[in-house]
């Protein structure tokens, strides 16, 4: 008597999609399917990051990858389980899906983005990048979108596309040594040999200054109202290179005042002849 009770309640048609009729041991069948499916991704994610030989960035882009393929395979192959025919569903809704294709080709154009970026793997998490002029530390790379943090301790969202297609300077989280740059303009007549050694002795204080590279110093240019040079200094992580900045502008400043070495301030040269004062007078007048 259960059993016959609990075979109807089962075969209890709620609804019919596409000429399929969707019982409750489908819905049933269904919350299985999904917890099976949850599980599986909790043990593959155990596994990748057991015996991945990549960073952390890279593993977590592969787990996403083989994630999401499996829950695409899955789906679809619940669906013809239950009697779906996927092929005639997508061919049937052909019509429906260039439309929505059409206003959603952003959205497509940041899916695709993503899934280049997982892919391919050349921006990870943790990276820290450029992003419109601003340094950006990558936090999640999704299918559609990327979140990034900003020195200022704000969330930005940025659109996989974005990434892909403009230019992003990536300093790969401290693999590399990243050179910052220290401008500074001195009056003429400064003793340039002087300024040099000053300049490479102050960067060689500093704690975080690699050692090699070495910091050097280019002479850029005879400007118009000082020399401009640059101290070049390399850092291991770029996040160093801003406090490291900070610190060797305000030695700059100390150590000229000491050896009396002057910034300028921009000068201009006015040349006024005897007409030109004459006729700017009589117009006056």
């Amino acid at each position: 008597m259960t059993k016959t009770v609990l075979n109807k309640f089962l075969s209890y048609e709620l609804f019919s999609i596409s000429n399929v009729d969707i019982q409750v041991k489908d819905i049933a069948v269904l919350l299985l399917f999904l917890l099976t499916l949850k599980i599986l991704s909790k043990l593959l994610n155990r596994i990748v990051f057991k015996y991945s030989k990549r960073d952390k960035g890279s593993t977590i882009s592969v787990y996403k990858l083989i994630s999401y393929f499996l829950w695409v395979i899955g789906v679809s192959f619940y669906l013809n389980v239950i009697g779906f025919d996927v092929t005639f569903l997508v061919a049937s809704s052909a019509a429906l899906l260039v439309g929505i294709g059409i206003g959603l080709q952003q959205t497509f154009n940041d899916l695709i983005s993503g899934i280049i970026l997982l892919f391919e793997g050349s921006i990870k998490i943790g990276d820290i990048v450029v992003v419109d002029g601003e340094f950006k530390k990558i936090r999640n790379i999704g299918l559609r979108t990327s979140t990034a943090e900003s020195f200022d301790n704000s969330i930005l969202i940025i659109p996989n596309s974005k990434i892909v297609t403009e230019k992003v300077i990536n300093y790969d989280s401290g693999v590399h040594p990243v050179r910052f740059n220290v401008k500074i303009d001195i009056a003429y007549g400064s003793d340039t040999n002087k300024v040099k050694n000053l300049l490479i002795e102050i960067a060689k204080t500093e704690e975080l200054v690699l050692d090699i590279p070495e910091p050097f110093v280019m002479f850029d240019n005879i400007g118009e109202s000082a020399y401009n040079f640059r101290l070049c200094i390399f850092v291991q992580y770029p996040l160093d290179g801003f406090f490291v900045q900070s610190n060797i502008r305000f030695k700059i400043i100390e150590e000229f005042k000491k050896h009396n070495i002057s910034i300028p301030f921009p000068q201009r040269d006015i040349n006024l002849n005897k007409q030109s004062i004459k006729e700017f007078l009589s117009d006056d007048n």
